[in-house]
């Protein structure tokens, strides 16, 4: 498909962003007199407050769901972007291989927008049926399953299998894709993802084969040398990113774990920046959702800190870049 069939796509795009969050209107959010009026400015930029502050997150989610309903209209070819809502794939397959070993219904833990409908991923995972699920998935819920089988710390053993696979599928479908800011994003997630597990292992002892096991390679940093740095504890961590391309991530990391997330999102926020100017390809609609992403974390933050009381200052060190 030519760059130049994403032209409506991304006009229509482009307008959608008028409805994007502003700096300023982030900063109204951190203002205000609680969550109420934080529900009320919301209301005002077109999104759906009607379930209440009580029910926050099924707010949030409607906004995830209208953005991808958005993407649906305007690519010619939504699987081109499968990358951007693959992980909500396999954290819906860790909710129904979890909830099949416990016996609960996993309906309210599962996540939307998803490529593959959560009931299709429990009906395989409960009937044992894995090769009637899509290929990213069949391997990971077979061998997510057969581990929890044989382990009494089952639910830790199926987030290990399944979330390195979901880091691995999601890089093949970014760079099948050809579209820059989905290869190179999920290529920082990987990272950020075997730097956290480093990191965890660091402060809990983690041998090497366990690092092995859990990580995947994000070709960004070199998870031997990772692992290695891992075993003489945090600061060692900080020491070896320091020296890869990812070194800018070294100092929020050497301060806590909030402030590596908080890096990641603006690395995110960065990569996704040069597709402002872009009039063609699906980078722009790839670049639009990831921003809406970002937003909706940054509206949770803010709900949450305001039921917490929490003091404006302590919000804006939270608070992640505004796209416009």
């Amino acid at each position: 498909m030519r760059d130049t069939d994403y032209a409506f796509g991304v006009a229509k795009i482009r307008y959608n962003e008028l409805s994007l969050l502003t700096a300023q209107e982030t900063e109204q959010l951190i203002s205000c007199d609680g969550v109420g009026a934080v529900l009320g400015l919301l209301s005002d930029k077109g999104w759906d407050v009607s379930v209440g502050a009580g029910e926050s997150s099924a707010m949030l989610e409607k906004e995830a769901d209208k953005a991808w309903d958005l993407l649906k209209e305007a690519a010619p070819d939504i699987n081109v972007l499968n990358a951007l809502i693959m992980p909500d794939d396999f954290h819906n397959l860790k909710a129904a291989l979890k909830c099949l070993l416990s016996s609960e219904c996993p309906d309210n833990l599962f996540v939307y927008p998803s490529i593959t409908p959560p009931d299709l991923v429990f009906k395989a995972v409960s009937e044992k049926l894995f090769d009637t699920l899509p290929k990213h998935l069949a391997q990971a819920a077979k061998q997510g399953y057969e581990s929890a089988m044989l382990s009494h710390g089952a639910g830790r053993l199926i987030d290990i299998v399944v979330d390195r696979f979901s880091m691995e599928e999601r890089i093949k479908s970014a760079v099948k894709s050809k579209v820059r800011v989905l290869e190179e994003t999920a290529r920082l997630s990987c990272a950020a993802a075997d730097i956290k597990i480093a990191l965890r292992s660091a402060a809990t002892g983690k041998d090497a084969e366990f690092m092995q096991r859990a990580m995947a390679e994000s070709g960004l940093i070199d998870n031997a040398d990772l692992i290695e740095s891992a075993q003489k504890g945090r600061a060692e961590v900080v020491s070896n990113i320091s020296t890869t391309v990812l070194s800018d991530a070294a100092v929020p990391i050497g301060e806590s774990d909030t402030a590596f997330e908080k890096w990641c999102d603006e690395a995110v926020f960065d990569i996704i920046s040069a597709e402002r100017s872009s009039a063609f390809g699906a980078g722009p609609l790839a670049a639009y959702y990831m921003s809406k992403m970002i937003e909706i974390k940054n509206v949770r933050i803010i709900i949450s800190a305001k039921n917490n009381n929490l003091p404006e200052e302590s919000i804006r060190k939270r608070v992640r870049k505004a796209y416009v």
